[in-house]
């Protein structure tokens, strides 16, 4: 099963964050690392999906605009939940930089970033950690002719309708034309399959009602009928065993 890093980018100018994200992929290819890059131009989205699911590494452009607020406002926004998560700032100008020491920043990049630059970066980061990028297992979909990488850990549910499975990740789905039972056997214990049409990542769900998984999102998804018991059972086997192995 292949494995990707995943990376966060905050970027309000489009062209900026296609240069960031195509460096990243460059140091990436060298290191033989595979990345999954996912980019923000809205404040909202980037902290819902940052608190959903915490990325190995997260870009913020320090200006980004009069609409939404500065990379140093979001970092601080971010670190009353998580000390952790390795923070680089992007910015046009190096003075703006030293604010970075207030959140703890893994970097500052001045753009446009080299790759020589961004190999720096991924070299603290590696320091910090004590080792390579923390790698997550990864599926492999084909959806619109092109062959995409997603992180299973990203993927809140999936669902088939006629002869397409979409896959939902936080804040955006992703159509398929990977059968459900191809998609099942890549995700293996990763996902559970509470009904005939749906595989839900326990990890987002919030409560049980009725006959329903409700996750945070408010997002409703059916348990089937015939075997409602056991499916609610394996899903707290679930929530122990990986519990269990987040405390390791």
């Amino acid at each position: 099963m292949a494995v990707t890093t995943e990376i966060f980018i905050y970027e309000d100018d489009r062209s900026d964050a296609m240069a960031l994200s195509n460096t990243i992929e460059t140091v990436a290819q060298n290191r033989q690392i595979t990345v999954h890059v996912t980019t923000f131009n809205h404040s909202n989205d980037l902290l819902q999906a940052t608190e959903t699911h915490e990325p190995d590494l997260l870009f913020l452009d320090i200006d980004a605009g009069k609409n939404e607020p500065d990379g140093i406002s979001l970092a601080k926004q971010i670190r009353t939940w998580s000390a952790d998560i390795p923070i680089v700032f992007v910015t046009c100008m190096q003075e703006w930089a030293l604010l970075g020491y207030e959140v703890q920043a893994l970097h500052y990049l001045i753009k446009p970033a080299t790759v020589q630059e961004m190999e720096v970066c991924f070299n603290r980061l590696e320091k910090l950690t004590g080792h390579r990028l923390k790698k997550q297992p990864s599926i492999s979909i084909i959806s619109d002719y092109k062959t995409l990488e997603i992180p299973i850990a990203t993927i809140q549910y999936a669902e088939v309708k006629g002869n397409t499975v979409t896959i939902h990740l936080p804040g955006r789905s992703i159509p398929s034309n990977t059968s459900m039972t191809s998609l099942e056997q890549q995700v293996g214990d990763a996902l559970l399959r509470c009904h005939r049409s749906y595989l839900i990542n326990p990890k987002f769900v919030k409560h049980i009602d009725g006959n329903d998984f409700v996750l945070a999102t408010g997002e409703r998804i059916p348990i089937r009928i015939n075997g409602r018991k056991s499916t609610i059972a394996q899903y707290h086997d679930w929530i122990m065993q990986h519990m269990g192995n987040a405390e390791d």
